[in-house]
């Protein structure tokens, strides 16, 4: 920083050489001094930015692998996940943060996603799948069946540009299990009371019958 006449600092870049005799003797400098004081203010005001940028990054990191959804991102034609929180992974029994798809899964696990990825990633239309089967190898190889609700959402780049696809899950599995249970009950409880002579009916409480052998 140097004063000038009117008493402003300013910031400068200071560059000089030395001048040597025939004896390898510094005679003399020669030197000039270049203001470069917006420049300064301008990368500091850059450094400042890129400082509350890098703390938004790391918030929305944080957030996504601290959330209780099972979610993961996954970028390129490859369809690599770039990443995946601990949620998500505990979903599908494995790491898979830095696998392709193909490769963090067998090809029977994903026959049915590839393309629902592929139309995601052409049409950028959203897809929503509820109660969708998912069968997945655990870590003993035995085969496990779950239900699952998921969402595929496309995200653009500056230019607009599908550069990967942000999926959401959730295990819904207890949820189909227990109506599966309810429904198997229900349909028990029909055959019964239609095999009997009697009968049999069940009506709400303003007396209008909705059901009867």
């Amino acid at each position: 920083r140097l004063r000038r006449s009117d008493g402003q600092y300013r910031w400068h870049l200071v560059q000089a050489v030395p001048v040597k005799d025939s004896s390898g003797n510094v005679i003399q400098w020669v030197g000039c001094t270049t203001d470069v004081h917006d420049q300064k203010l301008l990368q500091e005001k850059l450094e400042e930015e890129t400082k509350v940028i890098k703390k938004s990054r790391q918030e929305l990191h944080d957030f996504f692998m601290q959330a209780p959804a099972a979610m993961a991102i996954v970028t390129g034609s490859e369809y690599r996940i770039t990443l995946a929180n601990p949620v998500y992974e505990k979903l599908v029994g494995r790491k898979v943060q830095g696998k392709t798809v193909l490769e963090a899964f067998t090809k029977d696990e994903v026959t049915d996603f590839i393309p629902i990825l592929d139309e995601v990633y052409r049409t950028g239309t959203p897809y929503i799948g509820n109660e969708f089967p998912l069968n997945i190898s655990n870590e003993t190889g035995e085969v496990e069946h779950h239900w699952v609700n998921f969402r595929y959402h496309p995200f653009r780049d500056a230019q607009h540009k599908i550069t990967g696809i942000f999926a959401v899950a959730q295990d819904v599995t207890d949820l189909v299990l227990s109506r599966k249970i309810v429904e198997d009950n229900e349909a028990r409880f029909r055959q019964i009371a239609d095999a009997m002579p009697q009968i049999v009916w069940t009506a709400r409480a303003d007396g209008y019958v909705d059901w009867y052998n």
